[in-house]
């Protein structure tokens, strides 16, 4: 009774003479797997890289062109895609959360705003460590931790809630006080999405 052993092959692009190799994992030699693990996928993968970065820049290029950041293309009858990117002014402005508190203050200390409107643009976090002895100790002293002897540290940190700050800018005379705490800073790398489209979602 003979029993076949079954093979796995792959097969690999190779950057130096531009073939195809055909490789039997199971029966390769020890120094051919490392040689591809080594220098041919590291290779493919650093090419690969280098070809999404330039299809990239291209997509993004055509979105900037035509104004939009949510495209459909292809085909309505046989298959379309979703691409979609930030715009390239996206995340180029930060809030500065000292001159946004300032601001807020002298809104309100002008009735301009009300607290609402001010929690809603810059919220207020504590992070507290405790030194206990089981989570039910922790859920018990959480309300009382500044007063308990236990507390190692406790920190206020105040976050600016981007929903809060447009609500502001719709006050119209928020809208100038609101730019004074806006700082340029640089954009988060852009990358288009692709996604296909199902049937449903296809445009006929």
């Amino acid at each position: 009774m003979t029993t076949e052993t079954e093979t796995t092959e792959i097969v690999l692009y190779n950057p130096a003479s531009g073939e195809l190799l055909r490789l039997a994992v199971e029966t390769a030699e020890d120094e051919r797997l490392a040689d591809v693990l080594e220098a041919t996928i590291p290779t493919l993968i650093g090419q690969l890289k280098d070809a999404k970065d330039i299809v990239d820049r291209e997509v993004l290029a055509r979105l900037d062109r035509s104004g939009r950041w949510t495209r459909r293309v292809g085909d309505p009858k046989n298959v379309q895609w979703e691409i979609t990117s930030p715009s390239p002014v996206a995340g180029t402005e930060t809030v500065d959360v000292g001159t946004l508190a300032e601001v807020l203050d002298e809104a309100l200390d002008e009735r301009i705003i009300d607290q609402s409107a001010a929690g809603a643009a810059l919220v207020r976090t504590v992070q507290v460590t405790f030194l206990v002895g089981s989570d039910e100790e922790a859920e018990r002293i959480i309300d009382t931790a500044r007063q308990d002897d236990r507390v190692i540290r406790a920190e206020a940190h105040r976050k600016v809630s981007a929903a809060g700050v447009k609500a502001l800018e719709k006050i119209p005379a928020m809208r100038d006080r609101v730019a004074l705490a806006k700082v340029p800073c640089d954009p988060p790398r852009r990358t288009p999405k692709v996604r296909r489209l199902d049937r449903r979602e296809v445009r006929r």
